[in-house]
């Protein structure tokens, strides 16, 4: 079993499916998620790496013989179940995790300055701490989110 075999399974579903049926499944990551799960098992000998990555194989595998009626959840699961420990053993992150984090404490926090700002009796400046909020956390970030990709800890 090799990365290179399931990464082909990947592209014969993509191709065969076309673009519009295959946008659920988010393949771009998962050939990520392959390649980091076959290095992971064998540099540091991860056994749970190693079992997801054979677990790929049969649910892939399954996939491309029944897209269509294929249960979507059992490939939701696997993801999710990947990704969670890809995270908390290894630490590794998934493409723009910082600045989603960051844009959501950037919205938490820039509403109550809105609101402060209307309180002083600046009431036309309500809507304005939003999007201060949302760009500082943006940019926050995207500067953590370089800083993980530069260390090679984004899948």
């Amino acid at each position: 079993m090799s990365s290179e075999k399931l990464i082909n399974i990947i592209k014969e579903i993509s191709i065969k499916e076309g673009p519009n049926n295959i946008r659920r499944y988010n393949f771009e990551l998962v050939e990520r998620v392959i390649l980091r799960l076959e290095s992971l098992s064998e540099r540091i000998e991860c056994k749970e790496c190693k079992y997801f990555f054979y677990e790929f194989d049969s649910v892939l595998e399954d996939l491309k013989v029944n897209f269509h009626k294929y249960p979507n959840s059992s490939y939701k699961l696997l993801m999710k179940k990947v990704l969670l420990h890809l995270e908390k053993s290894h630490k590794l992150i998934t493409p723009g995790h910082y600045a989603n984090t960051y844009m959501t404490v950037g919205i938490a926090l820039g509403l109550p300055f809105g609101a402060i700002l209307s309180f002083l009796g600046q009431s036309q400046h309500i809507g304005i701490g939003l999007p201060i909020g949302i760009g500082l956390g943006l940019l926050v970030g995207s500067s953590f989110d370089k800083k993980a990709k530069n260390a090679d800890l984004i899948i």
